[in-house]
């Protein structure tokens, strides 16, 4: 989602495509992070269009900033998907073109070990997207009882190995920095899962993350409004990294394609070329659906 060092925009030419921006029209992306699919809808829609820009993240709104404000016809804002109908109302925008969700932590989020997402590095255990707000992952973990653990680590994270891990989180004191928790995991797990191409502690971390984000109810509210912020003829594109948003995407798409106001342009996923997955191994997990309202 990126320009400035986040990462490159996946899918973005399907993204464009399956959109259709033209000239004139309005654009909401719900996750602006680095910018980098909203250029391209920029570049499409023409000065006379009207984008907006919406990331819970302030510091993805801080490196962006430059280039929204390069935009006369661009806004910012500081805000979760999930509340994309209220910030419309304020906008006193009662209908738009396209909408675009890349779902999922960008690049950056990971890669800035500060911020506590990866288990690469050893930093305090946050994983808000939202700093300012909000309770971090060593807060919830402290929180949180076994049985509620298994519950978040089995859902979640489709973590075999759920019981095992959430009963060591349970019974440590309060874990502080993304090496404490990633060291506990490799302990938890039996030996052969210690030693597994995909490291042990990658579907904890996920869960987690997940749930001090809140991640599935933001989507849930996004699909719920979303879809009936849309014009005549508008669409809203979602990126999925993983099978818990994609089911959630691909159910409510087809619940509300079963109505007359809406219908699937492409009823199958659309997936990343293997030529961008070369270049861009991040889109190999993308999943791209599509809704139109007719």
């Amino acid at each position: 989602m990126t320009v400035v060092g986040y990462h490159l925009p996946v899918m973005l030419r399907e993204v464009v495509d399956y959109l259709q921006p033209s000239l004139g029209n309005t654009f909401v992306d719900v996750t602006l992070g680095g910018a980098g699919h909203a250029k391209a809808i920029l570049k499409a829609i023409g000065p006379d269009g009207t984008f907006i820009g919406i990331d819970r993240d302030e510091d993805a709104l801080d490196e962006v900033k430059e280039v929204i404000d390069s935009y006369r016809n661009a806004s910012a804002i500081h805000g979760r998907m999930g509340d994309i109908k209220n910030i419309l109302k304020e906008m006193e925008i009662k209908s738009v073109d396209g909408i675009l969700a890349d779902l999922g932590v960008s690049s950056h989020q990971f890669d800035v070990i500060e911020r506590g997402f990866s288990f690469r590095g050893d930093a305090p255990l946050d994983m808000r997207m939202d700093r300012s707000k909000g309770e971090s992952a060593s807060e919830l973990l402290s929180r949180l009882d076994e049985d509620e653990l298994v519950k978040i680590l089995s859902e979640l994270g489709e973590e075999r190995y759920s019981k095992r891990i959430a009963r060591a989180i349970a019974s440590s004191e309060e874990i502080k920095t993304t090496g404490e928790l990633a060291g506990l995991i490799q302990r938890s797990v039996p030996p052969p899962a210690r030693y597994k191409r995909i490291h042990p502690a990658t579907r904890t971390f996920q869960a987690i993350r997940i749930a001090v984000n809140d991640e599935l109810g933001e989507l849930r509210n996004f699909l719920n409004d979303a879809p009936h912020l849309l014009s005549s003829g508008g669409r809203v594109a979602v990126i999925s990294y993983h099978s818990l948003e994609d089911r959630m995407v691909k159910w409510a798409f087809r619940e509300l394609a079963m109505d007359d106001e809406f219908s699937l342009p492409k009823r199958k996923t659309i997936k990343a070329s293997d030529d961008e997955i070369d270049s861009n191994p991040r889109a190999r997990s993308a999943r791209l659906r599509i809704l139109e309202r007719n």
